[in-house]
């Protein structure tokens, strides 16, 4: 729908019913705005905001984006630095000396993530970047940092950290409340500065220094249950091993919005364990930690693949329950009940479109996880998994770690 000025207003499951005063005209308190001229984009933003909580409006016109702004008040703006014949930097000077838009976070979208380019981004004024494709888990991460909802207090889903991992640290301040809190207060002041060390060592193109700074995060990370920090960490320290400095800066950007994301988690996580320490309920962490793998059925034809992906599953704690046909995922799923699944795309007998579409018209399943699976990546597939509900799309060539990864944050959310 096109409002008046230009402002294409997504459906969206949300509402903004109930808004607090002040965070403007029938606005929800985490609105964002979203200015990209490819549609599939703002389609795809739009509906990785909505699973934040956020109400999103898009804006396909740098008109329409200053209209917007003079409009209304948002949290959060994202603007496309890759839109030919447009100057975003002249687009960003306005908004800025526009009263509605001076204060609120602007982040770049961009594909370009080079250290220059983050150097001229930072100097014209943006506050972050988001490298394109956009992903969900990167998405949530800057609302955790610029528009963390406070409304859910401490029923905030903990999707960033290991529980299970987390809970044999933290054992080992028994029932002490100060040792606990202490645990979670030293790595949170810490590792800024080990990020900073990192970065340091990235701009002086120091390989040995930023091999010994990504040790040191990646050793405490772990020991915190982040996994996703501990992965970028061992990427940084291999390149920085082989003496290549110059893919570092993406992934810079992208620890420190794993960070961001992670210190709200384990802020939540900190709350939610002091309280069981107070009052005595939910059992011990270890108890926690033991109380069962989660469940996935993986419906994948390539039998190879399958093997990989299946191992990978498994080495992570995971029952896995696999098979290689839509009829045999449809039996297996109402059988065993799993907590995800992994569907191919490309099934024989009833393909994972089919499949999760009939799987979403039973009471059962229409919100157990589900992850496409697809030999290719093209637009059309990435849109109709989600139109059919999907939680996330994964295109060859597949690293099973990375399945494995994104399959254990679905599993948080249950």
């Amino acid at each position: 729908m096109t409002t008046p000025s230009g402002l294409m207003q997504e459906p969206l499951s949300q509402t903004d019913a109930g808004a607090p005063s002040g965070s403007g005209p029938g606005k929800h308190q985490r609105s964002v705005l979203v200015f990209d001229t490819n549609p599939l984009h703002r389609l795809l933003l739009t509906r990785m905001f909505a699973r934040c909580g956020c109400v999103a409006e898009t804006a396909e016109s740098a008109g329409a984006l200053l209209a917007a702004c003079q409009q209304s008040a948002f949290a959060l703006m994202l603007i496309d630095c890759d839109c030919p014949n447009l100057d975003v930097f002249q687009i960003l000077a306005e908004l800025r000396n526009r009263s509605a838009g001076s204060s609120a976070p602007i982040i770049a979208l961009t594909s370009s993530v080079s250290q220059a380019d983050r150097r001229r981004r930072r100097a014209a004024g943006f506050d972050n970047y988001l490298e394109k494709p956009a992903r969900l888990d990167k998405v949530q991460a800057l609302m955790a940092r610029y528009a963390p909802n406070t409304a859910t207090g401490n029923s905030q889903l903990i999707t960033s950290v290991d529980l299970g991992r987390l809970a044999e640290t933290v054992e080992l301040a028994g029932s002490d409340p100060a040792a606990v809190r202490e645990i979670f207060a030293v790595f949170l002041t810490t590792t800024p500065r080990m990020l900073d060390d990192m970065r340091r060592a990235e701009e002086e193109s120091s390989p040995e220094a930023l091999s010994r700074a990504a040790i040191a995060l990646k050793t405490a990370s772990s020991a915190m249950g982040l996994r996703r920090i501990e992965e970028i960490c061992g990427l940084i320290r291999a390149l920085a091993e082989s003496r290549v400095i110059t893919g570092v800066g993406a992934l810079m950007g992208e620890l420190s919005l794993a960070f961001e994301r992670a210190s709200c988690d384990l802020r939540s996580a900190e709350i939610e364990l002091l309280a069981q320490l107070t009052t005595g309920s939910g059992g011990s962490a270890e108890a926690q930690r033991r109380s069962g793998p989660g469940r996935v059925l993986l419906a994948e034809h390539d039998r190879l693949i399958a093997k990989f992906i299946s191992a990978s599953l498994k080495s992570s704690g995971l029952e896995v329950i696999c098979v290689n046909d839509g009829a045999a995922a449809l039996a297996a799923a109402s059988e065993k009940t799993p907590d995800v699944m992994l569907l191919s795309a490309s099934l024989p007998n009833i393909d994972g479109f089919q499949l999760l579409s009939r799987l979403r018209l039973e009471k059962t399943f229409r919100s157990t996880p589900v992850i496409i699976l697809s030999q290719r990546h093209q637009e059309a597939d990435v849109l109709r998994s989600f139109e059919l509900g999907a939680d996330d799309f994964m295109s060859q060539p597949l690293n099973p770690l990375e399945v494995a990864a994104r399959t254990q944050r679905l599993l948080r959310k249950r």
